[in-house]
Formats: structure tokens, C-alpha cells, sequence
């Protein structure tokens, strides 16, 4: 799921009635999802949560994420994507404005209902002006964008004290998850996999599928190339980063990543040195 060329912010507002399942995936920009009604499964790195109206989670761009709604039951949602150059430009010596994005821990919180009636009435603001052509709507939304990310900062240090939000399935994934990421750099294919794990092939690909709704070759992929942009951004050559995220083929490696981020690793590693993080 490739959201390239977007505008520094961009926001969007859906309603589904019918079952649905992303794929594996990241972002070159940072995101802000709320689920507004209905319920979902959403997987983050290597957990999955049972969202509920007002549970909003934050993903910068190298976090790992798909969405899952089996049943037919109708669910609504409103997601911003802006660029964190744009935060961190915005930002203070006394007011970071991506710092609820910091720390290594998934970024999820369930809002109450008058903060989630807050946060929509921000968010439809950036949807409204984004099909504006106004004068000013650029700038209109980067004041609703500073308002945003200064409001989900306060929920946090206002929710620190709250129970963590709770985990679901993906317990029968656990081991093969745990495996994933100490061998990353390996072998990785079904066979492999399945030797490692003392179990079938059919085994993994069925409990995978049925956790999921996607594959496990989806998902070693999206995690490589999360590990190739940390790599890339802490100052790894493309060569390097190819060889330490487990793809070893340099052609693949460009091609894999080209495909997943929209943009080359050589690109991605120019833009990453100059990003807030770095």
C-alpha cells in the first residue's frame, strides 16, 4: 500500500459496510489513525489490537501495520498522514511536536469521548480544506496539523496512568514472530522456516492466514525493509543495509524496496540523513 505523492498533510474520512483485510505495510509519511465507530483487528510490528471507537494509534514510517474487519459489520475510520519534516519545522525549542511519536513502544490510546470529538473536529478541517482551492488552505492546514499534534501530545501525558490497551490473538503467531526477528538476516523461506519451527509448512501458512489474512513471506518482507530504513537512516550504505536486513541480492533489494516505499534505497538514505530523526 504505497502512499507516495501525497500533500505534507492529507487526511480522509471512510465508512465501510463490507469485510475487509489490508496487507503488511509502511509509510513514507507519519500517520494518525483513529477508529471513529464499529470494531476491527489491527496489527502493529508483532501485535494485534482489538480496536473500539476512539482507539487512535500513531505510526511513524518505519512502523509495520495492516487493518482486518472479517465480519460484515460496518466500521468508520479517519486517518492523517502528514510529512515529519513538516512537524519538526513546525516545532519549538519549547514544544517538540513529535514527541508522541518517540520511544520504541506501539503508540496506541483509547480516547475518551469528548477527546475524540476534539481530534474529529480537527481532522474533518483537514479533510474539508484538502479539496479546497482557496488561498490559504495549505496554511490553514498546517495550523490544523500543529493544533492536532499538540492535542494527541496532551492525551498521552493524560492517559499515562491507563491500563495498556489489550492484545488480542496472535498468540499461535507468537513463536513464529519471535523467530522472524532473530533470524531475520537468514534464510527465511517456508522450508527454513518450518525446519526452525519443528512444524509444517502448511502448518505455518494456514495459522498465518487465518491470524492474518495475509502470508508469511508479506510480512518478512515488510519487516526487512523497515530494517533496511533504520539501517539506511543510522548511515548503512545501500550495499550494506541489503546485506544486514537478510536479502542479500542487491537487484532484489532495489526492486523489493522500490516497490514497497515508492522510492530507491539510494533516494530514501539522501532523504533519511537529512530527516528530524537523523
Amino acid at each position: 500500500m504505497l502512499m507516495q505523492n501525497l500533500p505534507p498533510v492529507f487526511a480522509s474520512r471512510q465508512r465501510s459496510s463490507q469485510s475487509y483485510n489490508s496487507d503488511f505495510h509502511l509509510h513514507e509519511s507519519y500517520e494518525f489513525y483513529l477508529l471513529i465507530d464499529g470494531e476491527i483487528d489491527y496489527f502493529v510490528e508483532r501485535a494485534c489490537y482489538r480496536l473500539r471507537p476512539g482507539s487512535l494509534l500513531l505510526f511513524d514510517d518505519k512502523t509495520i501495520h495492516k487493518s482486518s474487519n472479517f465480519s460484515n459489520m460496518p466500521f468508520e475510520r479517519v486517518s492523517v498522514h502528514f510529512d515529519p519534516w513538516l512537524a519538526h519545522d513546525l516545532s519549538t525549542g519549547k514544544t517538540d511536536l513529535l514527541r508522541c511519536f518517540a520511544g520504541g513502544e506501539d503508540k496506541i490510546l483509547q480516547l475518551t469521548v469528548g477527546e475524540m470529538e476534539q481530534f474529529l473536529s480537527v481532522a474533518d478541517r483537514i479533510v474539508r480544506l484538502g479539496s479546497e482551492r482557496l488561498l490559504g488552505a495549505d496554511v490553514l492546514q498546517n495550523a490544523c496539523l500543529m493544533e492536532l499534534l499538540v492535542f494527541v501530545g496532551r492525551c498521552f501525558d493524560a492517559h499515562k496512568s491507563s491500563p495498556p490497551p489489550v492484545r488480542v490473538r496472535a498468540s499461535r503467531l507468537r513463536p513464529f514472530l519471535e523467530y522472524v526477528e532473530e533470524h531475520l538476516t537468514d534464510d527465511l523461506s517456508l522450508d527454513c522456516l518450518a525446519r526452525g519451527l519443528s512444524v509444517s509448512k502448511s502448518t505455518i501458512s494456514h495459522v498465518f492466514k487465518e491470524e492474518t489474512g495475509s502470508t508469511p513471506s508479506r510480512y518478512i518482507t515488510a519487516r526487512r525493509i523497515a530494517l533496511a530504513k533504520r539501517l539506511l537512516l543510522d548511515g548503512a550504505s545501500v550495499t550494506e543495509a541489503c546485506m544486514q536486513c537478510g536479502f542479500n541480492d542487491y537487484a532484489n533489494f532495489i526492486r523489493v524496496f522500490k516497490a514497497v516505499t515508492g522510492i530507491s534505497p539510494g533516494q530514501y538514505r539522501k532523504t533519511a540523513r537529512r530527516s528530524p530523526e537523523g
